[in-house]
């Protein structure tokens, strides 16, 4: 069964409750959201009491609209009686009245302090860890974004260091054909040190088709962290949109080398498709035009 928790947040601040509900999903965790109102109904008021009385966790997310709710305080008080884990998230409000009773877990970002959450999870799930663990090990090897990669990594480090060498090799395997393992220090210099330590060597010549997927994913890798350096402020364009249109004010043909490279790179991730060394080695060459029109360099 998966761990159950409560979140009391307010309304104002449901961007940061979905955020959060999605981090946790990939632990494995139920949270429920409960979405408060000003007049909520008496069907409303007895499902909340159900769902604080069947879930051990109990999660504050203290912003500064969070006392301005009719709700949340009296949410807190029915968690504190019924004896669940209180786990408050100070972002940047302090835990008040008989929540201050509780060790808060300092949020200046809900995905950068995720760790912490899952910690405290932990202390009262000490037997989840191994199911846990294994989650965000395969988390940051499927991971679809830079962040979400980051995330994975500051949980296993904060949480499960040291990693077991099969977990290591899975990971550095996964970081070969996956590019979104990357994109901040953290991560790249993980897996460098994953490099040296298993011993993962470059070698001469034309190369298995292993080899140059990893030529691929490192200079994809590159090119991508380097964009995201040169972009404007991104307003409310999706992430994909937004750096092809800025690719195609920089060349005209940038953009649809971008699309190329996006698609090679979804069957690569998913295993959708069989490729070929010349295949891989054709991928190489358009990331290396397209580094070299749009003049965003890659080594």
């Amino acid at each position: 069964m998966p761990i159950k928790a409560f979140l009391s947040y307010s309304t104002r601040d449901k961007h940061l409750a979905g955020e959060l509900r999605d981090l946790l999903s990939t632990a494995g965790i139920d949270l429920f959201l409960a979405h408060h109102t000003l007049a909520p109904s008496t069907e409303w008021r007895q499902e909340i009491k159900r769902q604080i009385a069947s879930r051990e966790v109990f999660v504050l997310l203290l912003t500064k609209n969070f006392h301005s709710s009719k709700w949340t305080d009296q949410e807190v008080g029915m968690a504190i009686a019924q004896r669940k884990t209180i786990l408050p998230l100070q972002c940047p409000v302090r835990p008040y009245g008989f929540a201050s009773d509780y060790q808060a877990i300092s949020v200046t970002h809900v995905g950068e302090s995720f760790w912490g959450l899952i910690a405290g999870i932990l202390s009262r799930y000490p037997k989840e860890r191994g199911s846990i663990r294994r989650r965000f090990v395969s988390a940051l090897c499927g991971s679809t974004t830079f962040h979400a990669a980051r995330y994975s990594l500051l949980v296993l480090q904060h949480n499960f260091f040291p990693l077991t060498r099969k977990e290591k090799a899975k990971i550095l395997e996964a970081s070969k054909v996956n590019d979104q393992i990357g994109g901040f220090s953290e991560v790249t210099g993980f897996i460098s040190k994953l490099k040296k330590e298993l011993g993962s060597k470059k070698k001469n010549g034309s190369g298995t088709a292993r080899e140059k997927i990893g030529e691929f994913v490192d200079y994809w890798r590159q090119f991508e962290t380097r964009l995201r350096e040169q972009l404007p402020p991104r307003g409310g364009k999706l992430a994909y949109d937004w750096k092809r249109r800025f690719l195609e004010t920089q060349a005209p043909e940038a953009r649809t080398l971008f699309d190329s490279l996006m698609e090679f790179r979804g069957h690569l991730v998913h295993g959708s498709r069989d490729f070929t060394v010349a295949d891989i080695e054709e991928a190489v060459s358009r990331v290396r035009k397209l580094s070299e029109i749009t003049g965003i360099p890659i080594d």
